[in-house]
């Protein structure tokens, strides 16, 4: 058990001193403000199919390789999160 222990605090130890900050997603840094967000997706060439004071989707979207949709999270108008929904292929 004491073995496990030392283990997981080092493994913990190690990828805090390590690890690097996420600034954002995808080129957009968190913070900026839903118009900000919605252009440097459109520089990619998409356009949401929803529009929100909660947030952005964009369909058909290609991230990593993949398709699938895109939310983008809006709190009191700053981007704060964003998700990216894999369409299974058939």
């Amino acid at each position: 058990m004491k073995k496990i222990a030392i283990a997981i605090f080092i493994l913990v130890t190690l990828t805090s001193i390590y690890s690097v900050p996420l600034t954002g997603f995808w080129g957009i840094e968190w913070g900026v403000s839903a118009i900000q967000a919605e252009e440097a997706i459109s520089k990619k060439g998409y356009t949401p199919v929803y529009r929100a004071d909660i947030g952005l989707i964009y369909e058909k979207v290609k991230f990593a390789g993949r398709e699938g949709d895109l939310v983008l999270f809006l709190n009191n108008g700053r981007f704060f999160q964003s998700c990216f929904i894999i369409i299974p292929e058939d």
